[in-house]
């Protein structure tokens, strides 16, 4: 597993990806690649205002998913569009 991380002025991604050992100690015996994204805020945010952050930080994560994944992963995952 690999991880990335990202700083924006008011929020930070980290962008977990690889091959997933579920088997861990054991040697890798099935190959589970994991794409996993966490956007948070760098910075308290005000309760009334948490669900609208929740919604931009969900957009943010959407798009970067979206450009990580090409044609053929979605064909080999069964997504028809």
């Amino acid at each position: 597993m690999t991880s990335i991380f990202w700083e924006h002025s008011d929020h930070r991604i980290c962008f977990n990806f690889g091959i997933h050992n579920s088997d861990f100690p054991n040697p890798v015996a099935k190959r589970e690649f994991v794409l996993d994204y966490d956007c948070f805020s760098t910075s308290p945010v005000p309760a009334p205002d948490a669900f609208d952050y929740f919604v931009r930080y969900n957009k943010v994560i959407e798009s970067i998913f979206e450009k990580s994944i090409g044609p053929k992963l979605r064909e080999e995952l069964g997504v028809v569009e």
